[in-house]
């Protein structure tokens, strides 16, 4: 066993919090807010803090062993979901992160803590450890459920030794790491998303399961959504790096397997999702608190804030049921046969809504310091037509009226795209190519010319829908396009802000 100290600044550790698990050891115990306030309140003068001890799993993710709590109070400081005591609001004039002046926010970013990274170390040696240092060699949650002899704790047992989670996954198997993941889906297939999924939990589902039959329903249903995880990565997914992200994928593809969309394309297709999802999780993260993407933050929070409570087992799955829905057509009826999903939707709609504002803005007064006047010309009009970005789109009427305010927006709004550099017109022709075909407004002119153009017309709206027409599309679908539509909308933006 290696041990070494590093000082670490708290920002740069927000920053990496997608690359630190938080396994569950029974010996810490849950802060209230008040502990959590008191420890920023601590940060907040400088005052030292205990070690925190990693352990390191591979050359960028670690395991928090001992101060989980107060890396929680930390991150939940950062993301403004914790709020300073009155006594300390009054004292630093604020009450959140993001209301500190510079300086302090600098100063809190800058505070470093103190970490012991472990590396190469056996089961045996971290216990001795425990002890030296007094905190206690308590079995995990792992360990424990894995003492209940039983049918079903054999069965997820051996679906741990299947190939996706022994040789694929990005995780070690200490300590039971991978039987605990599976025990743990096990029981949200079999139970539901519930309030908890800790020891207590886990222990009543393997003790009641003593006698349990692989041809029951849960049987066939993880087995089917291993199977389909195992032919979508067929040689490794590493990118899944900690136990929260792990049973969340598990649960998305049991939803796949569920709707019986596990063809060899859509296999294809979910390990495309799954590696460009947690490529973006990373990116993201490690902005800090100049990140944007509000989804993959609540996706984060719900992580960091307690892995295994219900609420944010719950947060995970839609989010990840809504972006896959979005990324590829083919997974399309996942967002009607998931309600919550599609709440998850309209809430992204929203979001995106609300960012193409802020960017019109912001291209525009940078368009005009140089040239005068405005990219993108605002009126009433202008607008009425922001806002009705934001409606969510359930049948082809909306679905025209929402195109209708993109093109007065985008391609009126530039001069009928003159006004965009040519490196940035795609986007603009788009749009006014999937208003040609919701309107039918083809130019006169030779029949084999308006054939040529509704086949333009009908390719473009196929890379947003998957579909040739709209009269295609279901209530769901239009809900995908519109989502698609307004992801490249904030891309074409932010591309014409740099």
């Amino acid at each position: 066993m290696k041990m070494e100290t590093r000082g670490r600044a708290i920002d740069k550790v927000y920053k990496r919090r997608d690359r630190i698990d938080m396994p569950d050891f029974q010996r810490e115990e849950v802060w209230s807010d008040d502990k959590k306030r008191l420890l920023i309140d601590s940060i907040l003068k400088g005052w030292h803090l205990p070690k925190f001890y990693f352990r390191k799993v591979d050359e960028s993710t670690f395991e928090c062993v001992d101060g989980q709590q107060r890396l929680s109070a930390i991150f939940s400081f950062f993301s403004d979901d914790l709020t300073l005591a009155e006594d300390t609001s009054k004292q630093f004039g604020a009450s959140k992160y993001t209301e500190l002046n510079d300086d302090l926010s600098d100063e809190f970013d800058d505070f470093e803590i103190e970490i012991e990274e472990i590396d190469d170390a056996s089961n045996e040696e971290l216990e001795e450890l425990f002890k030296r240092l007094q905190l206690g060699t308590p079995l995990n949650t792992a360990e424990k459920i894995n003492a209940i002899q039983g049918d079903m704790r054999d069965f997820c047992n051996n679906v741990a030794d299947k190939p996706f989670f022994a040789e694929r996954i990005g995780i070690k198997d200490t300590r039971y790491t991978h039987f605990e993941t599976v025990v743990k889906w096990v029981f949200v297939e079999a139970r539901g998303i519930q309030p908890q999924m800790r020891y207590p939990q886990l222990e009543s589902l393997l003790k009641d399961n003593r006698t349990f039959s692989r041809s029951s329903d849960t049987a066939k249903k993880i087995e089917g959504a291993v199977d389909f995880l195992s032919k979508a990565f067929p040689n490794d997914c590493k990118v899944v790096r900690n136990r929260a992200n792990a049973l969340s994928i598990c649960m998305l593809a049991a939803r796949v397997q569920a709707q019986k969309l596990t063809s060899d394309t859509a296999a294809t297709q979910f390990q495309n999702f799954v590696q460009t999802f947690f490529h973006q999780l990373s990116t993201e993260v490690q902005k800090g608190v100049k990140a944007v993407d509000k989804e993959l933050l609540r996706y984060q929070q719900a992580i960091t804030s307690g892995s295994t409570g219900g609420d944010s087992i719950r947060a995970r799955i839609e989010i990840l049921t809504k972006r896959l829905a979005t990324h590829s057509a083919t997974f399309t009826p996942l967002l009607s046969a998931y309600a919550k999903a599609g709440d998850a939707a309209s809430l992204a709609i929203g979001e995106l809504q609300e960012a193409s504002r802020t960017l019109i803005y912001e291209v525009n007064r940078t368009y005009s310091a140089i040239e005068g006047e405005d990219l993108f010309k605002m009126t009433t009009k202008s607008s009425n037509a922001i806002h009705n970005l934001g409606l969510p789109c359930h049948d082809i009427t909306a679905n025209g009226e929402f195109v209708d305010a993109l093109y007065f927006l985008i391609y009126e709004g530039s001069g009928n795209c003159k006004r965009l550099p040519k490196t940035s017109q795609d986007f603009g022709m788009d749009v006014k190519f999937l208003r040609a075909d919701v309107r039918h407004d083809l130019d006169h002119g030779p029949e084999n010319d308006a054939a040529k153009k509704i086949t333009r017309n009908a390719a473009v709206f196929k890379k947003y829908s998957g579909k040739m027409t709209p009269e295609e599309c279901g209530p769901a679908e239009f809900m995908i396009i519109q989502l698609r539509i307004l992801q490249a909308l904030a891309q074409f933006l932010n591309n014409l802000k740099r």
